[in-house]
């Protein structure tokens, strides 16, 4: 069972990667398809992660889609690489590497991450805003709202807040929780975030971004989750 409801923003903590087809389906609805005993992909039907799959199986298909040259597959097994799970050993500098490829082959996440990293200066820090810039520009170009967070805070934290603000607007109509957040924090601590009319326009659209990604068994997933962690 597919629900078809939008993906929510926050796809990397929210959703599961298959590995087999690299479809990216919502864990609401993983969760659905093991309580009917559908352990196969529901779009290609190879066994998949949902019905226990091995890990040695887990990891040949995943690097059989990133031999074939699939950016999705690469960004995976570089979060897997990353924090270390799923039978994948940490390595960090594996998970660098992967991680420019996919974002090299137009991978938005990936833009996103690596942007991210350079806002926070994990890399050299003279050129880290450039690159910041670059790569979350290249991800607003492809419709993505994390792109315009991450431009947010960077000309925020260079204090050119009418730019920012622009940003956090764009990503707040988008459904980002956290730039709809910040302007009411901006607007509270005396900022000119925007006219009343034009804010409650703004926050319409929030709020109908939300309601398109919302289902009731998503929900009540995201609920259960939250009880047992």
């Amino acid at each position: 069972p597919i629900c078809f409801v939008p993906m929510p923003l926050d796809m990397v903590e929210s959703c599961t990667h298959l590995d087999c087809c690299s479809k990216m389906v919502c864990d609401a609805c993983c969760e659905a398809a093991v309580e009917v005993g559908q352990f196969t992909c529901p779009f290609c039907r190879a066994p998949t992660c949902l019905g226990g799959i091995d890990d040695d199986a887990f990891g040949r298909q995943l690097r059989k889609r990133i031999e074939s040259g699939d950016a999705s597959a690469m960004f995976v097994l570089a979060q897997h690489h990353a924090l270390g799970e799923n039978g994948v050993q940490k390595d960090d500098i594996a998970a660098m590497k992967l991680l420019i490829q996919a974002a090299e082959l137009g991978h938005t996440e990936a833009l996103c991450d690596l942007a991210n990293r350079h806002l926070h200066n994990e890399f050299e820090a003279r050129t880290a805003k450039e690159q910041a810039l670059k790569l979350a520009k290249a991800a607003i170009k492809k419709g993505s709202v994390r792109g315009h967070e991450i431009l947010a805070c960077l000309e925020h934290k260079q204090d050119d807040l009418v730019q920012a603000l622009e940003h956090f607007v764009y990503a707040a109509m988008g459904g980002s929780k956290s730039s709809f957040e910040m302007l009411l924090k901006l607007r509270d601590q005396g900022a000119h975030v925007l006219d009343q009319d034009a804010f409650d326009e703004m926050e319409s659209k929030h709020k109908a971004a939300l309601a398109l990604e919302w289902s009731e068994e998503r929900e009540s997933y995201m609920a259960n989750k939250n009880k047992t962690s």
